[in-house]
């Protein structure tokens, strides 16, 4: 498989699971290839070639890439110490878990929560991940649209949900699902940091 140079992928590192993985986020962030090219400073041909895997990425071009799709170098070398390429696929061990909210279009650290992902890529149809909310933290501050449906598990604390004109507090075990073109909100108004695992259909990421 030709290799565009300028600093090698470290050999340990699944190639072709690297090459899936920018696909699946570009994908997720409903990125044209002519879009995320734009971006990066690739042409569309050349990006078109590393997801089909026919050309493997210097670590100079997946920082580009990184960048333009707005996470982190190292989200396409998650810490999977150990483990096989089969288990890499399906599992996501605590330390190997990767934070999607550095993506989003706006600081959710300034909001005061972080989202992590908990399915082990963004392949599926779906994509589960979790909520960290510290106290005072809200989602946007005021309802906001999407797009697909979502379904969430409290899984510590509480947190205050908003959905439409309706308004629900949420405690530990306690779990809903709406439509996401329904207005929504989320906000931890409690003294505890509050964990939510949910999930979202179909995959994507362009918050």
């Amino acid at each position: 498989m030709p290799n565009d140079k300028a600093g090698e992928i470290p050999p340990h590192q699944n190639t072709q699971r690297i090459c899936r993985e920018i696909k699946a986020l570009r994908k997720a962030k409903r990125l044209t290839l002519r879009q995320l090219g734009e971006r990066c400073g690739r042409t569309a041909g050349y990006l078109s070639q590393v997801e089909n895997g026919t050309v493997v990425p210097s670590i100079d071009s997946i920082s580009r890439i990184a960048e333009a799709l707005g996470v982190e170098t190292n989200w396409f070398f998650p810490a999977t110490t150990g483990a096989s390429d089969a288990e890499a696929a399906i599992v996501v061990r605590n330390q190997g878990r990767r934070r999607i909210s550095h993506s989003y279009s706006f600081d959710t650290q300034e909001l005061g929560y972080q989202d992590f992902l908990l399915s082990a890529d963004l392949t599926l149809d779906l994509i589960m991940g979790m909520t960290r909310l510290e106290p005072g933290g809200k989602s946007r501050g005021v309802p906001t649209k999407g797009q697909g449906h979502f379904c969430g598990f409290v899984k510590t604390g509480r947190v205050n949900l908003t959905v439409g004109q309706e308004q629900f507090v949420l405690g530990e075990e306690d779990s809903f699902s709406f439509d996401m073109t329904i207005a929504h909100d989320f906000a931890n108004a409690h003294d505890d940091v509050t964990e939510v695992v949910w999930t979202v259909t179909p995959a994507h990421l362009d918050f």
